[in-house]
Formats: structure tokens, C-alpha cells, sequence
């Protein structure tokens, strides 16, 4: 008798060899796709946190701090402004070092890419603002706290008064809360905190 396979036994071999591959290859395309999405989001986490630590030390180390006024108006009409209540505020203006033109930054929802909410910042040029410009990718969505929480905007600011009564060194707490969306399914949730003091004594 001659020794071989039968045709059943190929079909079968074959049969199992084919799920076999189409599972293996099925958990390297998930694998794959899982090793894209983690690069994306950490590559908008990292824009995120560049923008939060950039805008914390030119806060750190500006002066003249004013909170929750309305960055539209000259610098001479903008007077140091605590926002240490409940609710904060979503803008502060404050003067950078190195330069007598201010700078101030704001959470909006209007003006961003994203059409949802980011981080933007506006300069003085000497003679008028130069216009709000998104400093956060449009995958970050910034969003504000809702009830049953007290409403909680970006800064909370403090001392900005100089001499007495006051008699505190000015400084902000800047939260945010929102959400990194990298694909249309995919979101994930954060919420970051940072505090700066200013450097410059004003007492």
C-alpha cells in the first residue's frame, strides 16, 4: 500500500490553517489599529500639556494680573481683578516679561477649530488686539463642569491688588476639563490642574 494523504485530510489541514491565520491576522490589525490611537492621543495629551505649561509660566512670571475682564480694551483701562469666587473666570490679562504689550488668555467656544471649546491667546500690539488664536490642537476639547457641580471656569485668581489691604502675592489656579477625541468613537476624558505664583514680588 502506498503511504499519503487523502484529499479529506489536505481540505481539513487547509481548512484549519486558513482560521488560524485569519484569527492571528485579525489580532495584529486590532493591535495595529490600538497602536495608532494610542500615538494619537498621546500626541494630542502632549500638545495639551505644552499649551497649559506654556501659558503657566508666561503667567508665573508676567505682572499686572487682571482676571475676568474683557481682553477688547486698552491697557490702560485694565486694573489688577481678583476672580477667587466660586464660578472664576474665563480670562485673564496680564503683562508678559520683557514687554509692556499685554497678553491674555481665555477659554472660548466660538473662535476654535474644533467649533467645541479651547485654550486661546490675544496680544497687544501696541496699538490694538491682535486677534484670539487656538493654542490647543482641535482634538482637545476643553468643556466646563455642569450641575450638579458649581459652574467652574478656567482661572481662579487671587492677590492681585498690590500693598495693602491685600497684602498677597498674586496667584492662579487654572483648570481644565474636557475631553481628547481622536477618532469620531474614541474619546478620552481629563482633567488637569496647575498653579502659578507670580514671581515678580508686589507687596
Amino acid at each position: 500500500m502506498q503511504k499519503g494523504f487523502t484529499l479529506i485530510e489536505i481540505l481539513v489541514s487547509v481548512a484549519l490553517f486558513a482560521v488560524v491565520v485569519t484569527v492571528a491576522l485579525g489580532a495584529l490589525l486590532a493591535m495595529s489599529v490600538s497602536d495608532r490611537k494610542a500615538e494619537a492621543l498621546k500626541s494630542v495629551i502632549n500638545n495639551l500639556d505644552f499649551a497649559v505649561d506654556s501659558m503657566s509660566r508666561a503667567i508665573r512670571t508676567g505682572s499686572n494680573w487682571s482676571c475676568g475682564v474683557s481682553a477688547g480694551v486698552i491697557p490702560s483701562q485694565i486694573a489688577p481683578t481678583d476672580c477667587n469666587g466660586p464660578a472664576g473666570g474665563n480670562i485673564i490679562v496680564f503683562t508678559p516679561a520683557g514687554s509692556p504689550n499685554p497678553v491674555a488668555y481665555q477659554y472660548d467656544t466660538v473662535g476654535c477649530a474644533n467649533g467645541v471649546g479651547c485654550l486661546e491667546k490675544n496680544t497687544f500690539n501696541g496699538v490694538g488686539w491682535n486677534g484670539w488664536v487656538a493654542i490647543t490642537a482641535p482634538e482637545v476639547i476643553l468643556t466646563q463642569p455642569q450641575p450638579p457641580n458649581p459652574p467652574s471656569y478656567l482661572f481662579h485668581v487671587w492677590g492681585t491688588a498690590k500693598g495693602a489691604p491685600d497684602n498677597k502675592q498674586p496667584t492662579a489656579v487654572i483648570t481644565l476639563t474636557g475631553y481628547a477625541q481622536v477618532t469620531p468613537s474614541q474619546k478620552s476624558q481629563f482633567q488637569m490642574q496647575t498653579s502659578a505664583t507670580q514671581r515678580i514680588y508686589d507687596q
